[in-house]
């Protein structure tokens, strides 16, 4: 029998019980971009070991996740923070049912399907991508933002193809009673960002039963 103090739903609520955990949590989740543990130091006013505390229990709790900053120039590499995409939706944070709610909403509001209104944001994502810089490397920039949307994407190199396997569908419940137009929605999202990248790259998208995941999205460059 599961011992009840180790399910994933009291380990979140024990880590989020710290009032300044709490917050350290709703600033990093709030944020559109990455947090470091200096910002997050200046905006709460403690010292660094207790930061890295705050962020070590929350990220035990897999609320928040964790990389070291990649970087050209002298310097010890940060660590950067975010929030975890299978996390959208609880505690406080929007989730991507509000995101597809929204998305939806416009093809109906537009009378248009949910592959041009997919596309379209996809589009609109990239535009926000070359705001910054123009990525050096398309693939992987499409692997981060299935990352964020809580695909967990495992990239798979097969001959001239690049496979891109989706472990988890972050609509499941929806994508059971509409497959058609959620995958339809997710082909809008890829393609419209691909073509916002300026890349050239054929896609095909390969669904699979959404309780099980593991929908393809094979790309040919």
């Amino acid at each position: 029998m599961e011992n009840f103090d180790s399910t994933p739903l009291l380990i979140e609520a024990k880590a989020l019980g710290d009032s300044t955990r709490f917050r350290i949590f709703n600033l990093i989740a709030s944020s559109t971009d990455e947090v470091d543990v200096a910002s997050i130091t200046k905006t709460f006013k403690l010292n660094h070991n207790a930061i890295r505390q705050h962020l070590n229990s929350l990220k035990h709790a897999a609320l928040i996740t964790e990389r070291v900053e990649e970087r050209q120039t002298r310097g010890r590499p940060r660590l950067l923070y975010r929030l975890n995409p299978e996390v959208r939706g609880k505690w406080t944070t929007s989730g991507p049912y509000l995101e597809i709610a929204k998305l939806l909403a416009e093809t109906l509001k537009r009378k248009k399907s949910t592959y041009e209104i997919g596309k379209e944001e996809g589009k609109h994502f990239a535009r926000e991508i070359h705001k910054s810089s123009k990525p050096q490397n398309i693939i992987d920039t499409l692997v981060r933002d299935m990352e964020l949307r809580g695909f967990r994407p495992l990239k798979i190199h097969n001959d001239s193809k690049t496979i891109l396997k989706l472990n988890r569908c972050p609509f499941e419940d929806v994508a059971k009673i509409d497959p058609d137009s959620i995958c339809d929605l997710h082909r809008g999202l890829i393609e419209g960002m691909l073509e916002g990248l300026d890349s050239q790259a054929k896609i095909a998208l390969i669904p699979k039963f959404p309780e099980f995941s593991g929908c393809k999205v094979e790309l040919e460059l």
